[in-house]
């Protein structure tokens, strides 16, 4: 999966047996929150996920 902000990229590893615990999140939401570890060769990052979840719980962004 690929991530993006403003400033980025970022590709996201999410093993098969936390993307099943995480379907809804993962292929539902607009914003995610990752945490992870992150693997960086030359100029390739790669995020390898611990923890994924809906990515906003600030007012601004419910609507």
């Amino acid at each position: 999966m690929t991530l993006e902000d403003e400033t980025a990229n970022m590709n996201v590893i999410i093993w098969p047996d936390m993307f099943d615990t995480n379907r809804r999140v993962v292929l539902g939401g607009q914003m995610l929150a990752v945490t992870g570890m992150i693997q960086k060769e030359g100029d390739v990052v790669h995020l390898v996920a611990k923890d994924v979840s809906a990515g906003c719980n600030l007012p601004k962004c419910a609507g």
